[in-house]
């Protein structure tokens, strides 16, 4: 049996050896799952919160930005913007601020006019509107910079030339690097950036859901390794007990082994006694027959001669049967030896087989051990585990927290460049109008100057002098003029104050008086609130007045029920209301005093339960006194009450029914409520499984009684 425990053994601790393997396995796979899982919920949160402050950034335009409309090859973005700048901001709806418009044709140049060896940017652009063509008409892309510096001389009123990295070269001189980059260009690249997250996302969402059906098969997979561990260990502690209670049994086996060897000893000691009597008895024997012989034949020896026959036959059945059991002594110590044989050599094979079972023992306990001790650690694992969550879940809302503030930073940042690029395009609109201003004084100055030289010409064609000298010939006084210096200084201040003023508004008048207007509105819809708000006041006021009257009134009357019920109830005592936490009615709360008889005055909630149960009853009533109801339904109001109180509480139900037009509808179980009522309603089973209600009316039962007596009184009851 040991040998068989101990080949289970060994079985079953390979079982476990092979389940522990397959939940490491599991578990290592289960730890992957998490991972993978993890990252590409990561991913995908990072390309969620990408998109979110992407749309954010891109929704805060005004209108619907033509740079979101346009399709454009990534490599031509930069391009693009280059040639169209803050014109890509503008919208394609007339009712912007800012929009384009479509004007018709290509223009008086069109994509034929450009440079030689500069490609239309027109071609590079799919879907365009027709607002659009005009103006890209005009763009052409050059291979690199030095392209662009080159072709720019050649470059026609209104025509662009624009790199692939983002150069521009106007018609007008004006030049941009790709490294000063534009809001225009930033929304593009936003923009673009916005479509690859999309599909970025699209594709990531497969990749989640793969993972977290890897996560949860890997998940059951463990659980089932889980189990099939724990049952492998639960199999190799039964298989250490079938191994306990085998070597239990090989002891028990070796204590009737040496118990037998005893036996065998003393049957050994009595065999040899048994001999020995033997011999002492023949001895004894031939003595006597020698005597026999040599003493004549008397009649005393004869009857000791038939004595010592008598003993001698007594002696020899004796030793007949020592020689019985001796041979059957034999057999048994020939069958013992046999057994001892045997025995000794399964102690032998024993003495192995324990050997063997102690090496196994050692080896158990070193593996009991090593997993007590993992045991021990496993046990800690969940609080290592669970503090390892909450340090993990803590990191997660920081960060969470950081991702918030790091979005909310993220956003007024670019609600920040928003509005600084809208001021850099305000400031540049500025700094072109400027321009524009310059180039027009510089076409006044030059006018001015031919003007100027023409009419100096003409003076000294007809009056044959200069300028200078013309005021001496007309004969005035030029001490009395301004200085040209002085007039051009009050004319730069002027053209400085205007131009602090800013652009003139000209519907400034007309706006004015839509919003005197809409004041005046407001104004007089404030005016109106605040009649309806003093009106509502002034009905509140009054409603709270007469609700404070009429609950003082109403108090009143039901403080004093209340009191005469009590006394009734009880049969002496004293009891009142009161309210309380506040002098307002309507605000205050209610606190009952009573004072059962024999009692001190006290508060509610110190009164016993058939007590509060009285007390509450007569505040009921009290109120029904003062503001009936149709119906009333009490529900076990008797159940704590005793006789006499059952009794008081019918009497006042009866009374109250008489007096009023309340009906009592009362559920109890109380033999002495139901005999004071008028009707009862039961439910009855008169037939296994079918429930009937039944009612009987008391007053007609009592009725019929006292008209024919109790015999047909009781045929009508039946």
């Amino acid at each position: 049996m040991a040998v068989e425990a101990e080949a289970a053994l060994a079985q079953k601790q390979d079982a476990v050896k092979s389940a522990q393997e397959s939940r490491r396995a599991t578990e290592e796979k289960l730890n992957e799952m998490r991972a993978r899982r993890e990252t590409v919920q990561s991913e995908k949160a990072r390309l969620e919160a990408e998109i979110e402050a992407l749309r954010a950034f891109l929704h805060g335009a005004e209108g619907k930005p033509l740079a979101d409309q346009l399709g454009v090859e990534k490599a031509y973005q930069a391009a693009l913007a280059a040639a169209l700048g803050e014109g890509l901001l503008a919208s394609l709806d007339s009712s912007a601020k800012t929009f384009w418009q479509d004007l018709g044709g290509f223009g008086f140049l069109g994509t034929a006019g450009l440079p030689r060896g500069a490609m239309p940017l027109l071609n590079h652009v799919k879907d365009v509107p027709a607002a659009l063509k005009r103006a890209l008409s005009h763009a052409g892309i050059v291979e690199n910079f030095e392209t662009g510096e080159r072709l720019a001389q050649e470059l026609k009123p209104g025509q662009i030339l624009v790199s692939l990295e983002g150069d521009s070269w106007r018609w007008d001189g004006y030049t941009q690097r790709h490294d000063a980059e534009t809001p225009a260009a930033a929304r593009l690249r936003h923009h673009a950036r916005l479509k690859e997250a999309e599909a970025a996302l699209a594709t990531v969402q497969p990749r989640v859901n793969t993972a977290e059906e890897n996560f949860r098969q890997a998940d059951q997979d463990y659980q089932v390794a889980q189990t099939g561990a724990m049952q492998a260990e639960a199999a190799q502690q039964q298989a250490f007990s079938s191994l306990y209670e085998a070597r239990e049994r090989y002891a028990e086996k070796a204590r009737e082994r040496g118990e037998i060897e005893t036996r065998i000893s003393g049957l050994g000691e009595n065999l040899a006694a048994a001999r020995a009597e033997e011999t002492g008895i023949l001895g004894e024997a031939e003595n006597i027959e020698t005597q026999r012989q040599a003493l004549p034949p008397l009649p005393g020896l004869q009857e000791s001669l038939e004595a010592a026959r008598k003993i001698l036959a007594e002696q020899r059945d004796r030793l007949v049967e020592v020689e019985a059991a001796q041979a059957g002594y034999h057999g048994k110590l020939e069958s013992m030896r046999a057994r001892l044989a045997h025995m000794e050599e399964s102690a032998q094979s024993w003495a192995a087989r324990a050997e063997t079972g102690a090496r196994h023992l050692q080896d158990l306990a070193a593996r009991l051990s090593g997993l007590e001790e993992e045991g021990q650690a496993l046990a800690l694992r969940p609080a290592e585990i669970d503090a390892e969550r909450q340090a993990l879940l803590s990191k997660s809302a920081k960060a969470e927290d950081n991702r918030v503030m790091a979005a909310d930073a993220l956003i007024k940042a670019e609600q920040k460049q928003a509005r600084l690029d809208k001021e850099a395009r305000a400031a540049e609109e500025a700094l072109m109008q400027a321009k524009e201003s310059r180039v027009r004084f510089e076409e006044q100055m030059f006018r001015a100057k031919s003007g100027f030289d023409e009419l100096a010409l003409r003076i000294r064609e007809h009056w044959h002098g200069t300028p200078e000298e013309l005021p001496a010939k007309a004969g005035l006084d030029t001490e009395k003029l301004e200085a040209l210096e002085e007039i051009e200084d009050n004319l730069a201040r002027y053209n400085r104050e205007r131009e602090n003023m800013g652009p003139v508004n000209l519907r400034a008048e007309i706006e004015a008086d839509e919003i005197q207007a809409q004041i005046d509105r407001i104004t007089a819809e404030k005016s109106d609130l605040e009649g309806a708000i003093a009106k509502l006041r002034q009905g509140i006021s009054t409603l709270n007045r007469e609700a404070r009257e009429r609950l003082a009134t109403a108090f009143a009357d039901v403080d004093k029920n209340f009191g005469s019920l009590f006394e009734r109830l009880f049969g002496g005592g004293r009891a009142h209301l009161k309210l309380i936490e506040s002098d307002d009615p309507l605000e205050a709360g209610l606190e009952i005093y009573a004072s059962p008889p024999g009692k001190r005055l006290q508060i509610l909630s110190l009164l016993s339960g058939g007590e509060q149960a009285l007390t509450a009853l007569a505040l009921l009533f009290a109120i029904f006194l003062v503001n009936p109801s149709p119906i009333c339904v009490l529900d076990e109001v008797d159940a704590p009450l005793d006789e006499a109180n059952v009794d008081r509480f019918c009497t006042l139900v009866r009374e109250m029914a008489e007096q009023g037009k309340t009906r009592f509808l009362i559920v109890t179980h109380h033999r002495l409520t139901m005999a004071r009522m008028d009707r009862l309603f039961g439910v009855t089973m008169a037939e296994k499984g079918v429930s009937q209600l039944v009612s009987v009316d008391l007053k007609q039962a009592l009725a019929l009684r006292e008209q024919g007596g109790e015999g047909e009184f009781e045929t009508a009851a039946a």
